[in-house]
């Protein structure tokens, strides 16, 4: 097809900022009933770079009838896309599958399209650092030998319509509220990148974290995205229980780093293993037992 040519074209032109392939894009996927929401966002992108039909294109009656007023007007007017971002709901809920106990963990298909992974992808290139952890003996973060991998956080100051958009299917996901999960961070494993067994949970017994456990509350579950399948190796294995998993374009996995007690689930114990050839690129979100400030 014809469209098959043009389409990766134009997609990678829009993910770079160019105005006119965002307006472009944006008016095929409103055509596509499934990208309608990719449609409206490449069409805001185009409206920020200045493009002159965007914002009438954006108001006509066809966004209109799928989108209540208030929130098409919200739409246009991008400095108030976060309170549209609050009113607005996945259309379908992600379907939980259940994978194993120990930890209980659940799998969702699809969770992300394939145009949300490849714009995660794209916005994170720019701002790839080396992935750090928790030093429990000095109290401070820093790059050690366990976490080979490099990794983009996406702070308030970073965060725009679709990437909120995917923070809340996360949290539908997840079962928890929006406000409880931290930033969204974007890994990305080069050949022999690895993540050693660790786990998630904060161990209260440490006394940089136990303060941070009070206030902020314990990380109680995860959840990852899978943004390709383009590699070998790299799965995600949970240690104590020789249990894996790896999921192809768009799927989530989400595992809990507590017990129903509260207590923290030593079963949890996950490595992210070597990748072998290609790219491993994988977004991630730890969900707390008390809400953050903002929309994490």
């Amino acid at each position: 097809k014809e469209e098959e040519i043009w389409l990766p074209v134009l997609k990678r032109a829009a993910l770079t900022g160019h105005p006119v392939a965002s307006f472009h894009l944006g008016k095929f996927y409103l055509k596509k009933e499934e990208n309608t929401l990719e449609g409206i966002w490449f069409l805001a992108q185009a409206q920020k770079g200045g493009h002159p039909l965007a914002k009438n294109y954006l108001k006509n009656k066809e966004i209109g009838e799928i989108f209540p007023p208030k929130i098409k007007e919200d739409f246009v007017d991008l400095k108030r896309v976060v309170q549209a971002i609050k009113s607005l709901q996945p259309p379908n809920p992600p379907k939980r599958n259940f994978l194993f106990e120990g930890p209980e963990s659940y799998s969702a298909s699809k969770l992300f399209s394939a145009t949300e992974c490849e714009y995660l992808i794209a916005v994170s290139y720019p701002n790839l650092k080396p992935a750090i952890v928790y030093n429990t003996n000095e109290q401070h973060k820093e790059v050690n030998v366990v976490r080979t991998n490099s990794s983009s956080t996406f702070h308030l100051n970073r965060q725009d319509f679709l990437l909120n958009f995917l923070a809340r299917k996360i949290m539908y996901f997840s079962g928890e509220p929006l406000a409880n999960g931290e930033q969204l961070v974007v890994l990305k494993y080069a050949p022999g990148e690895e993540y050693k067994p660790h786990f998630d949970f904060l161990d209260p017994r440490v006394p940089g974290l136990k303060e941070e456990v009070e206030v902020k509350g314990q990380r109680i579950k995860t959840v990852m995205v899978y943004l390709n399948e383009d590699f070998e190796g790299g799965e995600t294995e949970f240690v104590t229980t020789e249990k894996t998993f790896r999921g192809p374009t768009g799927d989530g996995l989400l595992f809990h780093n507590v017990i129903k007690n509260g207590a923290p689930c030593l079963k949890s114990r996950h490595a992210g293993r070597p990748v072998l050839k290609g790219e491993k690129w994988l977004a991630v979100r730890w969900i707390r037992e008390k809400p953050l400030l903002g929309l994490g």
